[in-house]
């Protein structure tokens, strides 16, 4: 029989009706008694992490959830987290990047209404993710609620007081669970890369939504206190030009999309953007991108002042990167190898081999190519000069 581990971190599910209002109150072995008859489908054991209204959980929190699982991950078959709704998301986001290709589930859960009260959402939520948690085909991070199973990035709270509070965002729901019965609605696609735990994540990034109206002053004090800061602008990209100078300095990324191609443009000094071909997501329905780029999605990092990015194809390992079409299969080019490289752009020097041999490098060229480039305001292709000089 497969052993289950839940970790209690209070929430809703979890509280007691107080003179101040729900307050959490159970912990995670009060919890497990109202729902009776889950020993068989598994033995469970419990451990709580805390006992919170999910409105204080912080990525200080996150990590202790992360320890505890990277603790026991070789003891228990999968885990489940009953959570307070109001961040539930952030955590089942958080909690997929902290641990990567998990070949044993972790379920978060929670509910509307506390577990001791009568028609609660609890109970199903509850047993639901117990049994999701125990079936073979079940992998990685997810959010079970109100019998969906969503992906833990995907997952979005839209509503207040219903039981179907979760949404999938441009996602597919990835099962459905009703009566013992798990439907599911992607292949099974088995995870090959290796686990990887994330113990901390920073609390230095800031999300700043705009607004008509936003001042610039606002910026400064972000610049101060924050290591990176995502601005939710308008339209597709769009900043007002007051708040563009007061970036002045920093270094800008822009992150849009709806063109149907992935790239990358250095569009002055210190300010990158970043087209992520669809934003709206309609690209996991397709094949393929009409640029060569497969179904996926970017993966931007900020770490110690540091900003990277990579694509990540779906279904494949990190390190496949590109696609290679031989002669006469591309109908613009007949007569040539062509290779579609991931989230290339003009700074990046390109090596191929041959029958095992590496094709001929012109690092003169090269660097006239960087030239060019850096002539044109790309900051990276000046660097790149820089570096290659010296080397000279």
């Amino acid at each position: 029989m497969k052993k289950i581990l839940l970790l209690g971190t209070g929430g809703t599910i979890a509280s007691k009706q107080t003179e101040d209002g729900l307050q959490p109150a159970l912990t995670a072995p009060e919890i497990l008694e109202y729902v009776p008859g889950v020993e068989r489908y598994c033995d469970i054991d419990v451990k709580q992490v805390c006992n919170i209204d999910s409105t204080n959980m912080s990525p200080e929190i996150w990590s202790q959830i992360v320890r505890a699982i990277e603790a026991n991950y070789d003891h228990y078959n999968g885990f489940v987290i009953t959570h307070g709704t109001d961040t539930m998301a952030y955590t089942s986001a958080a909690l997929s990047y902290m641990i990567q290709n998990s070949r044993k589930p972790i379920v978060i859960t929670g509910s509307q209404m506390p577990i001791n009260t009568d028609s609660t959402d609890a109970k199903v939520n509850l047993r639901d993710s117990i049994y999701y948690a125990c079936d073979d085909f079940s992998e990685n991070v997810s959010l079970v609620f109100d019998g969906s199973v969503i992906a833990g990035t995907r997952a979005k709270k839209m509503m207040a007081r219903s039981f179907n509070a979760f949404y999938s965002v441009n996602f597919p729901v990835l099962a459905r669970i009703q009566d013992e019965h798990i439907i599911r609605y992607l292949p099974y696609d088995p995870i090959r890369e290796p686990l990887r735990f994330q113990r901390q994540v920073s609390d230095s990034i800031c999300v700043m939504k705009l607004i008509p109206g936003s001042r610039p002053e606002l910026l400064a004090y972000l610049f101060e206190h924050y290591d990176c800061i995502v601005i939710e602008s308008f339209g597709v990209g769009g900043i007002p030009q007051r708040l563009m100078d007061a970036f002045a300095g920093h270094e800008l990324h822009f992150i849009t999309g709806h063109t149907h191609v992935n790239s990358n443009y250095d569009i002055r000094e210190g300010v990158v953007e970043h087209n992520v071909a669809q934003i709206c997501g309609n690209l996991w329905y397709d094949p393929i991108n009409k640029d060569g780029t497969p179904k996926g999605y970017q993966l931007f990092r900020e770490c110690g002042g540091e900003f990277s990015w990579e694509y990540r194809s779906l279904g494949s390992p990190a390190v496949r990167q590109l696609r290679v079409w031989q002669p006469g299969q591309v109908e613009a080019f007949p007569g040539s190898v062509v290779a579609k490289i991931w989230n290339w752009d003009p700074c990046w020097t390109v090596v191929w081999y041959e029958d095992g041999r590496c094709g001929p490098k012109d690092a003169a060229q090269a660097l006239a190519w960087y030239k060019k480039a850096a002539e044109a305001g790309h900051d990276r292709a000046r660097k790149a000069v820089e570096r290659m000089e010296k080397l000279v």
